[in-house]
């Protein structure tokens, strides 16, 4: 029983490993001296980093004169060359654009000969208007279009001045625009241009350092490894390029590299410095990006910085041994008391005294120590006489407490004692558990902060507030207690009222007793009773009782409502070509996007398979139109994707009004699926509105066709048998035959299920097919009886069979009577419909299991293969779907799918029944899977 502790009996505990006040000192000041030795480092880093950055701005600012120095000596050079080109000519000599020889062949020379001599790129002519007009060599491409250099010529001729300026076309030219004279008069213009390669390896001879230039292009983006636009000259390219490559990775645009960055690359570090093209003359829009291996810098300064930090930290060595030979003297006697006081402690008084009078100085010099040895001595004497006393009482209490504290903390249910107050005096283990809190957090405050709902907590407290003799010595109550994880849990308290209030206060005795498990599995059962468990909605039998409430409403008032009943086109593609996890997804998903679209008053559920329904209260035609055209363009809009495959979603979509279309839940139900398919037959991702002219049509072609087919095969005994034998899949010996439902017609053709249950479900029938089913399986097994203990004949029964317990009562009659062996029975129910409606599933299976029937999931991992069913479901077989063994021999998922099947139903006790069993092939990989039982058309086909 946890109580408060009481402070001042509480005795503190050493928990912490001891440690000598000689040597925390040492450490302390041992700390002090490191760090003022890593400050000095630190300190003398950031001045040689200082230092060292202000150099590296400082020649970045002179490279970029020097950059722009070049530029400048070069543009003037070509300017003065364009004058002296201008003067050579006489410009008056050249032709018109379309004669075959624009100069004369004097001129011609002499301009080549200045081309080379004087290392330019081509030699360009403008006329008065600013137009192309020779250019030598001729094979050289003008660089510029004449829309583009046109604004350029004008505004030399318009000033009468040179102009320099940097063109970027295939490649980065440095071109000077001369004006011409000829007779007094603007003639036009020479343009001169140079390559800044000779310029950039100029800079690079100068400076040392690489250059690279960007020109920006209209239009151009970067990718994830470039910087936008193109590279115009480059030095060190082997070197310089993959780096550039592995900047841009780092730095999106070249304007994020500033004045100065410094990037590591290759064990080297490289110093950025980024011009604008433009600051350096005139020039389309681009950036020239300086590159410095500052490796070398940098390596001085961390040997410097390391070289100063081992001199330090000599100097602190040397320092902190000479410390410590200082302060041990002083802390030498006080060490010693230490040691001797831990004995009054451990009750050792005499060792304690002994201890104190080996220490005692022989000079008459007191101090502090000496004083405190003698209060020692003093204090060992009164506790070792009262620790005398006290050890005869507590062994007493001792004993008494710990027989009522293990009583009360043994009982597994809460224990809580309070005041007449409602204040928490103790709590037990169980107590503390349960909540998570410690019994210091919980005692002391009032017992409704444990609670959830004061109300309760209020009740309580009112039942303690009377007098003594005015109400019941016992007050019992259900409530919810809150842990300290946020947590509820249902507990059922029983408080007593004590005869006499105890020393502390305590008035109450609280017991309360967990039944949270028992409360959330009733919880659990009532949601499963009433919704579908993989999507949260509704179920069928839910959704029935919501149609026939509205019913019921709308028939007392002159309101309308519209019922919704859809499926998903090709949802069995997404199962085939996915898997079934695919499908539950797509179903999870459509159920999110029903609840979100859905209005609070409508109600939503999930049918089965991939089968859901709508009901819209208080909604017109238009606004249930309206609800599917938009639930369908929401499907297309967002496809599902599932491992890498997308797949576009629509369904198919059938509307009644109600009451206008009938006021009965099966006609209405039945008069919906009836327009669903006719959406589905008129093209997928379509909608139909109920008319009767439906209902006609659909109940010539097919519902009203088998409804009379199926009742006059009921009556005239044209039901009947085929057998198909499931073998042992080692031995190969007949373990026990399926009896396979045919419908034999007036003209003595077969019909199989597939063609008429639909129809029979649809129409009510179903429930007569299950009871022919019972009948004449206790038929054959009577005639044929024998006395083997295994499975003779299983049967197959429909959803409707695990709620409608009528056809259990031949056979249970049957067992009482002795004429039936159970276990040679056996049930096959598919997993969807053993899930429609679980808790009345598994009440209907565990019944029949007692009495001996063994039961069988059929068609496992076509619907939604749940291995939840396997472990709380009543199942001796597990029938795997024929669609996972038709490509065993091919297919390693399906081969991964049925191992893990047969792999877990063995660890449930049950046994692994594989269907469609086609070849030899098939049967060895099954044996080798260690699957239990097969069958197949290779094993035997079906016959009467």
């Amino acid at each position: 029983m946890h109580q408060p502790p009481k402070r001042k009996k509480r005795t503190p505990k050493r928990i912490h490993r001891f440690v000598s006040l000689h040597w925390k000192g040492f450490f302390h000041l041992s700390l002090l001296i490191v760090a003022l030795t890593a400050t000095f480092g630190f300190l003398n880093y950031f001045y040689l980093r200082e230092q060292f950055n202000e150099q590296l701005q400082v020649r970045f600012a002179t490279m970029e004169q020097e950059m722009r120095g070049l530029l400048k000596r070069s543009a003037d050079r070509l300017q003065r060359l364009g004058s002296v080109v201008a003067m050579s000519m006489d410009y008056s000599q050249i032709s018109p654009p379309s004669d075959a020889e624009l100069l004369p062949k004097e001129s011609l020379s002499r301009l080549t000969t200045i081309r080379y001599e004087l290392d330019l790129q081509s030699i360009q002519l403008f006329d008065d208007g600013g137009r192309f007009v020779w250019q030598w060599p001729q094979s050289e491409s003008p660089g510029l279009s004449v829309s583009e250099i046109a604004p350029f010529v004008i505004r030399v001729r318009e000033r009468e001045a040179p102009s320099a300026l940097l063109t970027c076309h295939k490649e980065c030219v440095l071109r000077a625009l001369v004006p011409v004279l000829s007779k007094g008069q603007n003639a036009g213009v020479v343009g001169l241009t140079q390559s800044i390669a000779d310029l950039v390896l100029d800079f690079r001879a100068v400076t040392g350092t690489d250059i690279g230039i960007f020109v920006l292009e209209e239009g151009q983006k970067n990718s994830p490894q470039t910087w936008p636009g193109r590279n115009v000259a480059l030095t060190n390219r082997e070197t310089l390029r993959p780096f550039l490559t592995y900047l841009a990775t780092q730095y999106t645009n070249p304007d994020k590299l500033g004045k100065g960055v410094f990037v590591q690359w290759h064990k080297s570090i490289y110093a950025l410095h980024q011009i604008p093209l433009r600051e350096l003359i005139e020039a389309p829009n681009g950036r020239v990006i300086l590159v410095s291996d500052v490796t070398d810098a940098f390596s001085r300064i961390h040997r410097s910085t390391m070289s100063v930090l081992l001199q330090a930290g000599a100097i602190a060595i040397i320092g902190e041994l000479m410390l410590l030979l200082l302060i041990r003297a002083p802390t030498r006697r006080l060490k010693r008391l230490a040691n001797t006081l831990p004995l009054l402690a451990r009750g050792r008084y005499i060792d304690a005294r002994a201890s104190l009078l080996a220490q005692h100085r022989r000079i008459n010099l007191y101090d502090e120590i000496d004083v405190l040895d003698e209060t020692a001595t003093t204090l060992s004497h009164q506790l070792e006489s009262q620790a005398e006393a006290l050890a005869i009482k507590n062994r007493e209490l001792s004993d008494e407490r710990d027989f009522v504290r293990g009583l009360l903390n043994a009982a597994h249910v809460i224990i809580v004692t309070q005041t007449q107050n409602g204040i928490i005096k103790t709590i037990n283990e169980q107590g503390v558990k349960l909540t998570g809190s410690s019994p210091a957090e919980i005692c002391g405050k009032a017992f409704s902060s444990l609670l959830h709902y004061e109300d309760s907590a209020d009740d309580v407290l009112a039942w303690m507030q009377q007098r003594p003799g005015e109400g019941d010595v016992r007050f019992q109550h259900e409530t919810e207690l809150r842990c300290r994880d946020g947590t509820l849990r249902n507990i059922v308290w029983v408080h007593t009222r004590l005869r006499e209030t105890h020393a502390s206060q305590i008035a109450v005795l609280s017991v309360g007793l967990d039944v949270t498990d028992r409360v959330r599995a009733e919880e659990r059962l009532s949601w499963l009773a009433n919704h579908d468990p993989l999507t949260g909605l509704f179920n069928r039998h839910r959704f029935q009782e919501e149609l026939e409430r509205t019913l019921a409403e709308l028939a007392r008032t002159p309101r309308i409502g519209a019922l919704i009943f859809f499926d998903l086109d090709h949802f069995k593609d997404v199962n085939d070509s996915s898997g079934h996890a695919a499908g539950d997804a797509l179903l999870k998903m459509l159920a999110k996007l029903l609840k979100e679209r859905a209005r609070r008053s409508d109600v939503v559920a999930r049918l089965g398979g991939d089968e859901f329904a709508v009901l819209l209260p208080d909604t017109r035609a238009e606004g249930a139109v309206k609800f599917a055209q938009e639930l369908n363009e929401g499907l297309m809009a967002a496809p599902f994707h599932y491992a890498g495959k997308t797949y576009r979603i629509s369904a198919s979509i059938g509307i009644v009004m109600i009451p206008e279309h009938g006021d009965q839940v099966q006609d209405l139900m039945a008069s919906a699926d009836l327009a669903m398919y006719a959406a589905k037959q008129s093209g997928r991702g379509r909608f139909h509105v109920f008319s009767f002219e439906d209902q006609a049509r659909e109940g010539v072609g097919k519902r009203v066709y088998w409804k009379d087919v199926i009742t006059r095969a009921l009556n005239d005994k044209r039901l009947l048998f085929h057998f198909q034998p499931v073998a042992d899949t080692v031995s190969g010996a007949v373990f026990y035959h399926e009896a396979l439902l045919r419908l034999k017609q007036e003209d003595d053709t077969l019909v199989l299920p597939g063609a008429f249950i639909d129809a029979a479900q649809r129409s009510g029938l179903i429930q007569s097919i299950d009871r022919f089913v019972v009948e004449e399986a206790l038929r054959v097994l009577i005639k044929t009886k024998g006395h083997r203990e295994g499975p003779v004949l299983s049967i197959n029964l429909s959803a409707n069979a695990l709620t409608d317990v009528q056809w259990t009562e031949p056979l249970k009659v049957a067992v009482k009577e002795g004429v039936l062996n159970p276990r040679q029975l056996l049930f096959e129910v598919t997993e969807s419909a053993a899930i429609t409606d679980i808790t009345a599933a598994r009440k209907v299976m565990d019944e029949m299991t007692e009495l001996g029937f063994h039961f069988a999931i059929d068609d496992f991992g076509a619907g939604f293969a749940s291995f939840h069913y396997l472990k709380h479901l009543p199942i001796a077989y597990v029938k795997i779907d024929r669609s996972f063994i038709s490509k065993l021999a091919s297919d390693r998922r399906d081969r991964a799918f049925v191992q893990a099947i047969t792999t877990l139903a063995h660890g449930y006790g049950q046994k692994v029944i594989a269907e469609g069993v086609e070849d030899e092939s098939t049967l060895r990989l099954l044996r080798e899977l260690q699957v239990d039982y097969v069958q197949g058309y290779y094993i035997g086909r079906p016959g009467p």
